[in-house]
């Protein structure tokens, strides 16, 4: 899940006046697919897998991951 800031601040980041859109796939590539990608090979979703939070923390994305819960 990526809440709402998190969102903007990527929209921000992905947006060039001359461009478009265009380099929003980078920057998803740099800022979230490869911190989420670490976590899957060798983090705390290695495991177990689980849901990934992604918000606006001082000014930088944050990720938070939760365990599911098994029943």
């Amino acid at each position: 899940m990526v809440e709402d800031d998190a969102i903007r601040w990527l929209a921000g980041k992905g947006y060039d006046k001359t461009m478009g859109a265009r380099p929003m796939s980078r920057v998803i590539q740099k800022e979230i697919k490869e911190s989420i990608v670490d976590q899957l090979l060798f983090g705390k979703l290695a495991r177990k897998g689980g849901k990934v939070i992604v918000r606006l923390k001082q000014g930088q994305l944050d990720f938070e991951i939760r365990q599911l819960s098994s029943k």
